[in-house]
């Protein structure tokens, strides 16, 4: 509901969430939006404290950076 309100700026608080689990969705979300935004908040989460966040964070960075699309599939 909160994503619905606000919008993809709610992503940023939730990957600030304390929880462990709404952290790493905010931040897997945020990788798959593929928006400037978007991207603050995954490398933001490349330094989070918790492991799992900053594993997904490391993940997401394709997608919101848009790395993948640079990589021809199979290399």
């Amino acid at each position: 509901a909160m994503i619905r309100r606000r919008g993809p700026a709610a992503l940023g608080e939730l990957a600030a969430s304390k929880r462990d689990e709404v952290a790493f969705i905010a931040v897997r979300l945020a990788g798959e939006t593929a928006t400037p935004d978007a991207a603050e908040i995954v490398v933001k989460a490349l330094s989070d404290e918790r492991p799992a966040v900053r594993i997904m964070a490391a993940a997401g960075v394709g997608g919101a950076v848009g790395w993948r699309r640079g990589i021809p599939p199979g290399d």
